[in-house]
């Protein structure tokens, strides 16, 4: 969770009013870091974007969305979703990681990034 600070961009994709896998022109900012909740200040929220993701302008995915009544959101921290999985014992394939690259050669979602443990 240290990769998200406020101020962080984040991206919120889920289905938007039945439009699915929206990506946001512009990115949204995180406003609160919890120990296992994200706070995020959006414009463009809506109904249906709860469930989905909330990514990094790196392409990471760092929670779900559980609140999707803006102007600000709420996601479940990533790791506390991969801690509560462990514990009912369902296996895990997700694996944190972080990419640091200049953000003016990136595109919001890149095609490889390298994870690292």
């Amino acid at each position: 969770m240290n990769t998200v600070k406020h101020g962080t961009p984040v991206y919120p994709v889920g289905n938007p009013n039945g439009i699915s896998w929206v990506l946001p022109a512009l990115p949204d900012a995180i406003v609160q870091v919890g120990a296992d909740r994200i706070i995020f200040q959006s414009t463009v929220l809506s109904a249906g974007h709860s469930g989905g993701g909330l990514f990094t302008d790196h392409g990471s995915l760092v929670g779900m969305i559980i609140n999707d009544a803006p102007p600000f959101g709420t996601a479940l921290a990533i790791e506390k979703i991969r801690q509560t999985l462990r514990k009912w014992a369902i296996p895990v394939q997700l694996r944190v990681g972080y990419r640091e690259l200049p953000m003016d050669s990136v595109p919001a979602f890149p095609v490889e990034t390298k994870c690292t443990e």
